[in-house]
């Protein structure tokens, strides 16, 4: 079957780096506490796809990815017809 992939890429001014200050350089009122540094502790170790103890298994290096691979054997496939 046909196929089109469309896929938008950056320019480069579109891509920017963002510097934020420090949680030291604000006041004490605005600064988290201990209850909320815990909760996005425990939060981030929600999203980990790897049980407590064991090696993640979907790393990012080693995940195939569905769109390439079937870009891929198309145009492999079109070239070869």
């Amino acid at each position: 079957p046909d196929s089109f992939y469309f896929n938008i890429l950056p320019f480069a001014e579109d891509v920017r780096e963002f510097q934020f200050p420090s949680f030291s350089s604000f006041p004490a009122s605005c600064q988290p506490n201990k209850q909320q540094l815990e909760s996005s502790a425990n939060f981030i170790k929600m999203l980990d796809l790897a049980p407590d103890g064991k090696k993640e298994v979907l790393l990012p290096d080693f995940t195939p990815n569905p769109v390439l691979a079937v870009v891929h054997f198309l145009s492999t496939y079109l070239f070869l017809v």
